[in-house]
């Protein structure tokens, strides 16, 4: 991490406000928000939510090249409509060898329609995320003979458990070619996803603020 990036996610998490006490429009969106900078992580405007998506894409990606799986991004031609369902694809790495789509999806743990819920069930969040993209793509997946599976997160690193058996799927494959401790590798690899996460919870927050001198 940028020591900026290290600085605000530490900032946020020790519930120092990032921005001015008087402000109350985030300037990406123009909408209301609060100097304790919750509204960021919901934010939908700019690129930033997009790039740290990317980097979660970009080390799961290179995991499984590292396990010989021969990955590839964003397949084409899996639906007829031209949709793209998975952001790292797999040949037969699905259930009875199916191709397996893995497709990578980051959920606001602070969306107001989650919030109270994850207050008491904080798993929810990612149940959540991972239930609306079955729902989306699963049946078509199906009809279309390959493997669909959500790898899905909250914004603050709460996995959910099919996440963690893919990605500890991808790790095996990697330990056994290399021949590498799969314990240790296993630590290493959620500590380089929870990087990536962070980084891009980082500049979620540095872009959406006024004055940088005091990160």
């Amino acid at each position: 991490l940028k020591s900026s990036e290290w600085c605000a996610v530490v900032k946020y998490r020790l519930n120092v406000p990032l921005y001015p006490a008087d402000r109350k429009i985030c300037p990406a969106c123009g909408n209301r928000e609060d100097a304790r900078a919750d509204h960021a992580f919901c934010c939908g405007s700019g690129s930033e939510r997009i790039q740290r998506h990317n980097g979660i894409c970009s080390a799961i990606h290179n995991l499984a090249q590292a396990g010989g799986l021969g990955p590839v991004r964003e397949a084409k031609y899996l639906l007829p409509n031209g949709r793209k369902p998975g952001d790292v694809y797999i040949q037969h790495g699905g259930d009875g060898m199916l191709d397996l789509a893995l497709d990578i999806s980051i959920v606001a743990s602070l969306r107001s329609d989650l919030l109270e819920r994850s207050v008491e069930r904080p798993e929810c969040v990612a149940e959540d995320g991972y239930q609306r993209k079955m729902r989306s793509m699963g049946n078509m997946a199906q009809e279309h003979s390959f493997t669909f599976c959500p790898v899905v997160t909250s914004c603050f690193g709460a996995w959910h458990p099919v996440a963690i058996r893919e990605i500890k799927k991808l790790i095996r494959a990697k330990c056994t070619r290399l021949n590498l401790d799969e314990a240790k590798t296993t630590a290493s690899e959620f500590r380089t996803l929870s990087v990536f996460l962070q980084r891009g919870n980082g500049r979620i927050l540095i872009n959406r603020e006024i004055g940088r001198a005091h990160v």
